[in-house]
């Protein structure tokens, strides 16, 4: 395991430990620091899409397309299941 993927680890299982639900969980994390937002931000993202946690850390924001009329964000993985790229759209939150 990488130190990056293992400072990911650490910190999701820290602000996750003794939360039993989500809005609980999303609350516990402080998004006044900048790894705080950051990891705020990829817990989102999990939980509204449902992707693996591999494919999250290589998105980018060329990635994101946010449709000015409704806001529905569209999220486009690179590495998904089997080598494949896969997209994603929610409203937003």
């Amino acid at each position: 395991m990488d130190e990056l993927q293992y400072v990911y680890d650490f910190q999701f299982s820290a602000a996750l430990k003794g939360c039993c639900n989500t809005p609980a969980a999303l609350a516990a994390i402080n998004r006044k620091t900048p790894p705080g937002a950051c990891d705020h931000a990829l817990l989102s993202v999990l939980l509204q899409t449902g992707q693996r946690v591999s494919e999250v850390p290589s998105l980018r924001w060329r990635h994101v397309t946010i449709e000015r009329k409704t806001q529905l964000v569209t999220l486009e993985f690179e590495q998904c299941k089997g080598g494949n790229r896969c997209g994603t759209s929610f409203p937003p939150l």
